[in-house]
């Protein structure tokens, strides 16, 4: 089949009732168990892609479908202590939601939640790690998008920081 197809395939099984829950997307499926619980992380991975695909597969359903994880991604980063790993992916969810679906709540969501990782980090002088380099990214774009210079600076000193920990093969280690 063409890559429409398969595409279109994906996105309805990202949208089956039983992955796409009132709040959020399942963190997976398993034969043994069937669908996972909600993960806030899957949840902001998937927000970008609905909104493209609503686009491409002319289905405006799916981007409303994106806004309303959008709003449940907005009560979790409130209610939630995120583990560096999953952050990223929350930020970047709560900047789509933003940026391409006009939500205001999501980018005061996202800088509070760029606060709260920026201080996470501050206090993890040991590894810095992949986690902390794939958030660093959201976070630069939501100091940008809030007007924060000090988030900045902070993220500024965090990746010289990552930076001076880098291989020579340009590992991070």
């Amino acid at each position: 089949h063409d890559h429409r197809t398969h595409l279109k395939a994906a996105i309805d099984w990202l949208c089956n009732r039983e992955s796409l829950k009132r709040d959020g997307l399942s963190s997976g499926w398993t034969f043994a168990a069937g669908w996972q619980e909600t993960s806030a992380a899957s949840t902001g991975m998937v927000i970008e892609t609905l909104i493209a695909a609503a686009r491409y597969l002319d289905q405006p359903e799916l981007k409303q479908e994106a806004a309303r994880l959008a709003d449940g991604l907005v009560d979790a980063a409130r209610r939630e202590d995120f583990e560096l790993a999953d952050a990223g992916a929350v930020l970047q969810g709560l900047l789509a939601g933003h940026t391409q679906l006009g939500q205001a709540a999501c980018l005061d969501a996202a800088h509070a939640l760029s606060l709260k990782m920026a201080q996470q980090l501050s206090n993890r002088a040991d590894q810095w790690g992949l986690h902390a380099a794939a958030s660093l990214w959201p976070m630069t774009r939501t100091g940008q998008l809030a007007g924060d210079s000090h988030l900045l600076e902070a993220v500024e000193t965090k990746l010289h920081a990552m930076l001076g920990q880098q291989t020579p093969s340009g590992w991070l280690q």
